[in-house]
């Protein structure tokens, strides 16, 4: 379905004009039918944002709300076995250090399950989130190195079918 607005054909199931902001809507990383996304949308305008803010919480939990008591999560980092990107990047060559494995979407489980990575999770949405723009994180961090750099991927754990 997706693939019939790169062969200029604008009058899809979705976009029926071309707009100011083209912007591709990704859904489940495997393309499951029953999945939302995987399409591309047009705006003349961005839409008004609306603010979302997530706390970590003792458990490794994402909450709507600050956390009561304070907690830490720790890890070690190997220099030498750097933790992989999987997908997000859709342009897979260039001045990239590091191979990008399966741009777009990607199942995120096995970088997920590694010991050098922290994940928090929230409970299950109630319905689709649509996330697009700006997206900060603050982290309050210590670090035994001189330099430290931190990356924050947010993931969409959906069931398997």
């Amino acid at each position: 379905m997706a693939s019939e607005f790169f062969d200029g054909i604008l009058d899809g199931p979705i976009r029926k004009k071309l707009g100011r902001i083209n912007v591709f809507v990704m859904g489940d990383y495997a393309g499951h039918d029953l999945r939302p996304g995987n399409f591309w949308t047009s705006f003349d305008s961005w839409p008004a944002p609306t603010v979302h803010s997530l706390y970590m919480q003792p458990g490794k939990i994402l909450s709507i709300a600050p956390a009561a008591i304070e907690t830490s999560a720790t890890y070690t980092y190997d220099p030498f076995d750097p933790t992989p990107m999987l997908g997000g990047n859709n342009l897979p060559f260039g001045h990239y250090k590091q191979k990008v494995i399966d741009c777009g979407s990607a199942d995120q489980i096995e970088r997920e399950n590694r010991a050098d990575v922290v994940v928090f999770d929230s409970g299950a949405l109630d319905e689709d989130l649509p996330v697009v723009g700006r997206i900060q994180a603050k982290l309050f961090v210590s670090s035994s190195a001189n330099d430290t750099d931190f990356v924050v991927t947010i993931s969409d754990l959906s069931e398997q079918k």
